[in-house]
């Protein structure tokens, strides 16, 4: 990535998505800016590890090359929910996505311009090498279409840490071949 400036930019081609040549595919263009911001922190403190925490970011991008020209999105995560369970980290967000209207691959027909999602997880910290996360997503509006139904979105995430630590605990836990 290279700086000029107030924006930074990519050296890289990337497919246009409005211009196509004759045989009808995207035009390369040598381009791709925008802008980024995130602002993230400690809000309440709490005892041990405990305590509210938030992040913001805002974000701009390339419409020629890129199908979301915009972003805004922010959450808080409260860690220690519980008192027996001081490192679980229970979490919402809201995030805003700017959806370019004239992106051929997006249907034009009940194009909003944005999509919208509300985002909730709890982080189970099983061990201290293993973490568990389910997470619920709704998606209104999905790629800025009001056509396309919105969605609910179910995940889970598994968070291995390993160290060198883990790792010398689980080889002296297996058993020895004789």
């Amino acid at each position: 990535m290279t700086h000029r400036g107030w924006y930074l930019g990519y050296t890289a081609f990337f497919d246009g998505l409005h211009r196509f040549d004759v045989n009808g595919d995207p035009v390369r263009e040598q381009r791709s800016r925008g802008a980024y911001a995130t602002l993230e922190g400690q809000i309440l403190q709490g005892a041990e590890e405990r305590g509210l925490s938030g992040w913001m970011r805002a974000g701009l991008a390339d419409p020629a090359v890129q199908s979301v020209s915009g972003y805004l999105g922010g959450g808080l995560v409260y860690t220690g929910l519980f008192k027996t369970r001081a490192s679980d980290q229970v979490g919402i967000a809201l995030n805003h996505a700017i959806v370019d209207p004239n992106d051929p691959l997006i249907p034009s027909i009940g194009h909003t311009g944005s999509e919208t999602t509300i985002e909730a997880s709890y982080r189970y910290a099983a061990t201290d090498w293993l973490a568990i996360q389910p997470d619920i997503q709704f998606v209104h509006h999905p790629f800025g279409s009001s056509t396309i139904a919105d969605a609910l979105v179910v995940g889970v995430r598994f968070n291995f840490t390993l160290t060198r630590n883990v790792i010398e605990r689980v080889r002296d836990d297996l058993p020895v071949a004789h």
